[in-house]
């Protein structure tokens, strides 16, 4: 479950369906095609405008969450541990993490979000970042999220096999990002 927060509206619970829509300050799109792949599948993405009084919670998580600050700054709890992010950070969440991302009162992100799965995702996950835990890394991936969130909003079919490609050369990026 994703939990968001603002000032005008506490802790809302979303839940994921097929489509489009905007919510508080968010654009959120769904996967439209209904051949859907378990193997790699991204499920929904999503554009949050900066908002001082933003808050995403995530509990008990089945998907891969892949956040991306393009702008502004936020913290970030995960693991029992507080972590600044700003312009340019990447965060991979695996299944199974709680995490929790607040917005700065100063200077508010503008983020990107991808919730993806399916074995090969997982195992995407298992391969490049192996000790499971969430990742943070500082590289240029605004562009897949991009590409992403439009291919989504347009609703086109059978995309299934172009949004691997383009996710798994987003896990390479932060991978690489990683060894530099």
């Amino acid at each position: 479950s994703l939990y968001l927060q603002n000032a005008d509206n506490p802790y809302r619970r979303l839940k994921f369906t097929r489509g489009s829509m905007s919510l508080l300050n968010e654009k959120i799109v769904y996967n439209a095609d209904k051949s859907v792949n378990r193997i790699c599948l991204v499920k929904a993405a999503g554009h949050v405008f900066p908002d001082p009084s933003w808050i995403a919670l995530r509990e008990d998580p089945k998907d891969v969450l892949i956040l991306f600050i393009a702008d502004g700054k936020a913290k970030l709890t995960v693991s029992g541990g507080e972590y600044p992010l700003y312009r340019g950070d990447c965060v991979v969440f695996p299944p199974r993490k709680y995490s929790k991302l607040q917005s700065d009162a100063k200077t508010p992100p503008e983020v990107y979000w991808l919730r993806c799965g399916g074995d090969l995702v997982e195992a995407f996950i298992k391969s490049y970042f192996p000790n499971m835990r969430a990742i943070v890394a500082t590289c240029d991936v605004e562009n897949f999220f991009v590409q992403i969130t439009d291919m989504l909003s347009r609703s086109e079919k059978n995309i299934a096999d172009t949004l691997c490609l383009i996710l798994h050369k987003l896990f390479v990026t932060v991978k690489n990002s990683l060894s530099t």
